[in-house]
C-alpha cells in the first residue's frame, strides 16, 4: 500500500492529482535483464525497434548508461513524449535502481497519454550487469 501511495504521490506530481484514475495494475509491465540485453542485440542486428529511456539526469547519464538508451530526465518527461515517441512506438523506461519508481510512474504517465507498448526495466542502471556505455 505504502509504494502505491509513493507512486500515486510522484505521479500527481508530474501529471495532475487525478493522472493514475484510468491507469491499471496490470499495464505495468516489467521487463528483465535478460529480455533487455536481447532485446538491444536484436536492436543492434536491426531485428527489432524500439526505445530505451534513461530517466536519470544529465550529469548521472553521462558516467554511463544502458547501450542505446537516450536520455530523458523524469522532470522533463511531459514536456518531450509526444514529441520524441509515436503512439505505436515500444518505449522501455528505467532510473537509479529498483528503489527508484521513476520508471513505474513513467509507464503510468505513458499509459494515461494512450500509449501501449511501454515498459520498465525495474533493476534500473544500478541493477545491470550488462555492457555499460560512456563518452
Amino acid at each position: 500500500m505504502r509504494r502505491w501511495f509513493s507512486l500515486f504521490v510522484i505521479l500527481s506530481g508530474l501529471t495532475g492529482p487525478l493522472a493514475a484514475a484510468s491507469f491499471k495494475a496490470d499495464q505495468l509491465v516489467v521487463v528483465e535483464q535478460e529480455s533487455l540485453a536481447k532485446k538491444i542485440e536484436d536492436k543492434k542486428l536491426g531485428l527489432l525497434s524500439f526505445y530505451l529511456v534513461d530517466l536519470r539526469n544529465e550529469a548521472e547519464y553521462r558516467k554511463g548508461w544502458i547501450p542505446g538508451a537516450i536520455n530523458i530526465p523524469m522532470a522533463k518527461l511531459k514536456f518531450l513524449a509526444e514529441k520524441t515517441f509515436g503512439p505505436a512506438d515500444e518505449v522501455i523506461f528505467y532510473g537509479h535502481s529498483e528503489k527508484d519508481p521513476s520508471g513505474g510512474n513513467s509507464v503510468i504517465f505513458m499509459v494515461n497519454k494512450g500509449y501501449t507498448r511501454v515498459a520498465w526495466f525495474r533493476e534500473g542502471m544500478q541493477g545491470w550487469k550488462g555492457e555499460v556505455a560512456v563518452n
